[in-house]
């Protein structure tokens, strides 16, 4: 799990890997029902484990912006279908009111030049 996090950077554990997925489906089940392992849950938590459906949908939107950056070097440019959402994470950072982990995972793609702020002032 933690090696699937670094590599990826994210939790959306997909039907692909089953032995990973079935893993993380019961890992969601038991905190659910509140006999999840008191160390586990608070491991997971450290690592920034989606438990809640909220926090689901984050990562999901989260992954694949977090791989165009990686693969593209730059954000998503405007108009695109990932753009809005980040724009929305970029406002409620500015905000402050995104949550610290959030944030934390944010400051990493906002370090990418995009067209906007590249160094040569061409775009990018």
């Amino acid at each position: 799990m933690v090696d699937y996090r670094r590599e990826r950077g994210h939790f959306i554990i997909s039907p692909t890997h089953p032995e990973l997925y079935r893993w993380v489906t019961r890992q969601r089940r038991a905190w659910q029902l509140g006999s999840l392992d008191y160390p586990l849950e608070q491991e997971l938590r450290r690592l920034g484990f989606p438990f809640e459906r909220e926090d689901c949908e984050w990562e999901q939107r989260f992954a694949p912006i977090l791989g165009y950056c990686r693969r593209s070097g730059r954000l998503p440019r405007p108009g695109s279908r990932y753009r809005e959402w980040v724009e929305a994470q970029r406002a409620m950072l500015r905000a402050r009111t995104l949550r610290p982990d959030r944030a934390d995972r944010l400051k990493d793609i906002f370090a990418i030049p995009t067209a906007e702020r590249s160094p040569s002032g061409r775009g990018g």
